[in-house]
């Protein structure tokens, strides 16, 4: 109940959980979703896998394994150990070329790439979008899809 107030008085949340929403009405439960790394809690009412979120390192604790694993990630997603502040998770990921999302599905088999709504656009098919978020489907990249199924 709290939540849910506090949901119908800030657009960009209300925005986050209607994509999370859609996420989980309109795909497969074994979609992954490539998310911003600085937004959280997609897979709550999504329930679907993401790559990975910053949050998803508090518990980096529990397992080296796990932490390392979800470093590199933040890495790929254009974050180092000295830029990782909000704004500079929001700077790394809205830079994300069209070229490194496909490379990041490809390598981590995600289906659908969720952005901030900007003026910059990725030729991918645009599935959901509402105040404040697109989600895309991502189409994997020919040249890696022919790629791979040389190297199988």
């Amino acid at each position: 109940m709290i939540q849910e107030n506090i949901l119908s008085k800030d657009p960009v949340l209300e925005d986050w959980r209607q994509t999370q929403d859609w996420a989980k009405q309109h795909s497969e439960r074994t979609a992954v979703f490539l998310v911003p790394s600085y937004t959280d809690g997609f897979q709550v009412f999504s329930e679907r896998a993401i790559v990975a979120d910053w949050k998803d390192g508090t518990v980096g604790y529990l397992s080296p394994e796990y932490l390392h694993e979800w470093w590199n990630r933040m890495e790929e997603l254009g974050i180092d150990k000295t830029h990782y502040s909000l704004d500079d998770q929001i700077k790394a990921y809205s830079s994300l070329s069209q070229g490194k999302v496909q490379n990041l599905s490809a390598k981590y088999k995600a289906d659908y790439f969720v952005t901030d709504k900007t003026d910059k656009s990725y030729d991918l098919e645009k599935v959901n979008s509402n105040r404040n978020f697109i989600v895309y489907r991502i189409r994997p990249n020919p040249a890696q899809a022919e790629f791979e199924g040389l190297s199988r």
